[in-house]
């Protein structure tokens, strides 16, 4: 399954509008502590577009390595793993962000 770079454009492209039209659209003409919380929600937000793309993707990924493994594919394992990591990537991240003790830099996802 090949995507194109035209599609990846198209949804970062995507991300960055979401990100800025919040921004834009949420200020308050003056307080900076307002602006930062503007741009901590509009991070969330992305963060929730983010997992919502990245959990089909890593199960459709699991899905064609369990596929692969059943033609005998020595590289299907490859493929079954690297959708693990696609979906529990936020965990992992999170988990690290936790033992270093920055857990305030963990941003909570929106949908």
């Amino acid at each position: 399954m090949k995507i194109d770079k035209k599609f990846w454009k198209t949804v970062f492209m995507l991300l960055l509008v979401m990100m800025a039209d919040s921004l834009v659209m949420g200020q308050d003409a003056g307080s900076s502590g307002n602006q930062l919380q503007t741009l901590k929600t509009a991070i969330n937000a992305v963060l929730g577009v983010m997992f919502l793309i990245s959990f089909p993707w890593a199960v459709v990924t699991i899905w064609q390595g369990a596929q692969m493994k059943k033609r005998g594919d020595p590289e299907a394992y490859n493929s079954i793993i690297a959708g693990l990591w696609i979906a529990g990537a936020a965990v992992i991240i999170a988990v690290i962000f936790a033992a270093f003790n920055l857990n305030g830099a963990v941003g909570t996802p929106t949908f």
